[in-house]
């Protein structure tokens, strides 16, 4: 029997919605007639074995990533009921130009020969594209429910889906930082067409949830993720304001990661990114290098890679890309980054006072903001207080894998008073010695009883 047969045994009399280009992809081909083939042949009659599932590489598992998932999971899901909004970050893996982006990908059953590499790479040379997905929850199917029941394993009945976007930048000229994060989640923020998501009734949204890698750039538990984190509730006029992470070692469960498969699908398309397309030689009358020219084939890439981004398909729509905003345009000026640093490196509120400084928002990104949301234009404040408002009792939440800022009076923008604490997650003991966690409505109800 062959595939197309046994998609057709599956779908009539199992009435299981599986696609040919589906059991093709999962299913393992081996040499006719040698001792794998005849070892891995399902049975007589039909030659499938289907793959396992994929693993992501991680040897050393981190003792939280049962509660770390389950925590994130829990958020995604109140941040659902509550019509509120969610957003999902992370930076992709550098893409080093002048050689092949990826090995280009294609079905499992069509042979495609790769081009030579000597992988002989300038990191210098490379971009960085940070993807951001704009995260909606739906439930799932009636048919993808039999399949998941079919399979034994409990699993969270819905999916975590919506459409991305990504921004590229030059990884020399453009270094990542905490503070680079804030101003780019600034610029989305103000882009036009995405500006339904932030939207709930005609209202700007007055709960925002973050959901990161946990990198070292922005990790929750980092003190400069706190501070930006109260910067943005501020500076958005929120009620509430929450950054989470994964375990260690955790990253590949983030729903973004579904994104970086349609960008690695664009980028290698057409072939390497040259990163000498305005100048060949990039060096200046005297012979040494010129930084200047090296910007501008930077710029090109980068431009190049937008391109090909820009439309590729993704969650039953189509991929935006954009440059980085240059700093000219972001929300605060360069130089505060330095202050913040300064201003968090000792913890004494002598040595906080005396590195004191105004926090003023300006630039184009600001403006867009104020005219889509209708913030209020011309606001200010001292970094200290706005310090002692993130740090005051019962005005933020800390966890190993999140942070949450509250606003710090009873002004609350959202229709109920938000809760000054976070529902934590409870071990299903009906299910031990396995680790599962019960669903976010069991403990909500739980903790509404108490």
């Amino acid at each position: 029997m062959d595939i197309p047969k046994a998609v057709s045994v599956l779908q009539q009399l199992y009435d299981i919605p599986i696609s040919v280009s589906t059991a093709y992809t999962y299913r393992k081909s081996y040499k006719e007639r040698t001792h794998q083939a005849k070892r891995h042949t399902h049975s007589q009659i039909v030659d499938i074995s289907l793959h396992k599932s994929t693993r992501d590489a991680n040897v050393h598992v981190s003792i939280n990533s049962h509660f770390a998932t389950a925590d994130v999971q829990y958020f995604l899901s109140y941040f659902d009921l509550q019509c509120m909004s969610t957003i999902a970050r992370d930076n992709k893996a550098k893409v080093h130009c002048d050689v092949e982006v990826i090995q280009r990908p294609s079905k499992s059953w069509v042979k495609v020969r790769y081009s030579d590499h000597d992988w002989q790479k300038n990191s210098d040379r490379t971009l960085v594209p940070t993807t951001y997905q704009l995260v909606s929850m739906t439930d799932l199917s009636k048919e993808e429910n039999v399949l998941c029941e079919l399979d034994g394993i409990p699993m969270v009945k819905t999916r975590v889906t919506g459409p991305g976007l990504s921004i590229i930048k030059s990884s020399l000229f453009e270094q990542e930082s905490c503070f680079r994060h804030m101003n780019e989640l600034l610029f989305v923020l103000s882009l036009e067409e995405f500006k339904y998501h932030f939207m709930r009734d005609g209202e700007f949204v007055s709960q925002l949830l973050i959901t990161v890698d946990g990198g070292g750039d922005e990790r929750p538990r980092n003190k400069q993720t706190h501070f930006n984190t109260g910067i943005l509730r501020w500076l958005l006029d929120m009620d509430k304001v929450k950054t989470i992470s994964f375990a260690e070692g955790d990253s590949k469960l983030h729903s973004v990661e579904r994104v970086h498969l349609a960008e690695n699908r664009a980028l290698s398309q057409n072939g390497v990114i040259s990163s000498y397309n305005i100048h060949s030689d990039e060096t200046d009358e005297y012979g040494f290098k010129d930084l200047g020219k090296m910007k501008e084939n930077m710029e090109a890439a980068a431009s190049l890679a937008v391109q090909r981004i820009k439309g590729t398909s993704f969650a039953g729509g189509h991929l935006q890309s954009y440059r980085g905003p240059s700093v000219d345009e972001w929300v605060f000026p360069l130089d505060c980054d330095g202050h913040i640093r300064s201003f968090l490196s000792r913890d004494t509120n002598e040595f906080r006072n005396e590195n004191n400084f105004v926090l003023r928002p300006r630039g184009p990104i600001w403006e867009k903001l104020c005219t889509l949301y209708g913030l209020d234009e011309f606001k200010v404040i001292s970094a200290s207080r706005l310090f002692n408002q993130i740090y005051e009792p019962n005005h933020s939440w800390q966890q190993k894998y999140g942070f949450t800022v509250y606003r710090p009076d009873e002004d609350w923008r959202g229709d109920a008073q938000v809760r000054r604490f976070e529902i934590q997650t409870i071990l299903d003991v009906g299910r031990l010695p396995e680790y599962h966690y019960l669903p976010y409505v069991q403990v909500e109800k739980l903790v509404s009883f108490f």
